[in-house]
Order: C-alpha cells, then structure tokens, then sequence
C-alpha cells in the first residue's frame, strides 16, 4: 500500500505518520502542501491520499482519479471539504463497494459496527487480528486491502 499525506503538519502529524507507517510497513510520501492542480501529480503512484481539510472540487478529484487515486481519507471529523456528488460519479456507492480498516482497536470497531447498516463488505487489517471481534469484517493482510478494498479507512485505538 502506498499512501501520499497533503498538508502534513509538521508540528503535530509528521512524526506520528511516519512512525506509523513504517510500523504497519506502508510506503509513504507527503508535503506540507494543500493539495492542488498545481501540486496533484506528487501523488502519483499512490493508493491513497490522507488529506486534512482541504478542498477536493470535481477538477481536482477527476485530476487524482485519472493519476490512479482510488482512496481519500480525511484527518478530520467532517467530510465537507470534499465534493462526494463528483465522486460518487467517477467512482461508486457505498452498498456496492468493499471496504478496507487498518486498525481494529475501539474506533476501528466502531467504524465496523457502523458500516454493516449499509450493506458494503468489510475487510479489515490489524497487527493483532482478532476475528471473532470483528464479525463481519474479514481480517486479510496490509498487502490484500488496496488491491481488495475500495475505500480505506486507518484507524488506531
């Protein structure tokens, strides 16, 4: 898995997002960018992106689509700063995807409690699996979810 961070703060997330990284063994890159036209092809080759609250317009999500992003997560508690009704155009809805969790702690189970209601398929990864608290989500390993996963979501505790 290769995810590429924007608008990384060095003050409070650098640190802990390379530390973290290299502990679950996912390649990485970052800036400490907003992520923009201007800037979008630093991301090429990645997975994923992990962005913060920055703007994610239909010409900047089409711009990541086509450099091959299939995943945005957001260091934030809202979702919107992105516009989904694009997304949702260029990629898929929810009940017809496969969603992917990296960290299976107590938010990591709670995001799983949360997505069963809406009738996706869960996997999930953590470096102590614990399947029988995971029901319904399969555990699989870090290297299965991108490719396996349509959404990725990391969670720790």
């Amino acid at each position: 898995m290769r995810i590429f961070a924007y608008a990384l703060r060095e003050f409070d997330e650098k640190e802990l997002f390379i530390t973290e990284c290299e502990k679950a063994g996912v390649d990485y890159g970052y800036t400490s960018e907003y992520p923009s036209l201007e800037n979008a092809h630093l991301a090429e080759g990645y997975d994923g992106l992990s962005i913060i609250t920055n703007p994610i317009d239909p010409g900047l999500a089409q711009r990541f689509y086509d450099l091959g992003i299939r995943h945005i997560s957001s260091r934030t508690v809202g979702i919107d700063h992105i516009d989904l009704d694009y997304c949702k155009k260029i990629g898929r809805e929810l009940r017809t995807c496969t969603v992917g969790i990296i960290g299976t702690g107590r938010i990591g189970k709670t995001v799983i409690r949360d997505l069963t209601g809406f009738g996706c398929r869960i996997l999930c990864y953590d470096v102590n699996p614990q399947p029988d608290e995971v029901k319904p989500a399969a555990c699989v390993s870090l290297d299965e979810l991108p490719d396996r996963g349509d959404i990725l979501i990391r969670r720790e505790n």
